[in-house]
């Protein structure tokens, strides 16, 4: 099975175009070619495939542009299944890797 991760920058880190300097600033997108995905912010697991509840979805109604390109990023990045090879699931919190392990991912216990 094939999965990756990515950070994804936001907030302060992304409108300055600057890497994140606390993990307020960034989410990881973690998915695989078997159409698993999830979204992990520093509260946990913000959205996922097996919810069916997209990034923008769970801003609801507080969703601002960023919002909208932050989805338009993790979609661009989940059209490229299956995923480039070298994928980790290193940096996924205690809820995403129960998920992750749920999905039958290859993950190591932190």
């Amino acid at each position: 099975m094939a999965m990756n991760t990515a950070r994804i920058e936001i907030g302060a880190a992304r409108r300055e175009g600057r890497a994140p300097s606390h993990d307020g600033e960034f989410i990881t997108l973690a998915w695989d070619d078997h159409g698993h995905w999830l979204v992990e912010d520093n509260a946990g697991v913000a959205a996922d495939s097996e919810t069916g509840v997209s990034y923008l979805e769970g801003c609801g109604e507080e969703a601002t542009a960023e919002d909208e390109e932050i989805q338009q990023e993790i979609d661009a990045y989940l059209a490229t299944c299956p995923p480039p090879p070298g994928g980790a699931t290193v940096g996924l919190g205690g809820q995403a890797r129960g998920l992750a392990r749920y999905w039958g991912w290859p993950i190591a216990d932190a």
